[in-house]
């Protein structure tokens, strides 16, 4: 069974906000941003980027479809 990227864009993109709000909460626990929150923020970053990647990838494949 393929799994469509569009399902990894949105698993990313899940992650992706998860990742963010650990660095939220660990500011707010901390009171300053240390080195945890900014590895939070670019594992976040990260995710974001791979997910539009996989849609961009998505709607590539659905335009070879259709012609």
């Amino acid at each position: 069974m393929k799994v469509s990227p569009t399902i990894f864009g949105f698993l990313f993109s899940f992650m992706g906000v998860v990742f963010v709000f650990l660095a939220f909460r660990r500011f707010e626990d901390m009171g300053e941003w240390d080195f945890l929150s900014y590895l939070f923020v670019a594992v976040a970053t990260y995710d974001f980027l791979t997910a539009f990647r996989f849609f961009r990838l998505g709607a590539l494949i659905r335009k070879k479809n259709n012609k």
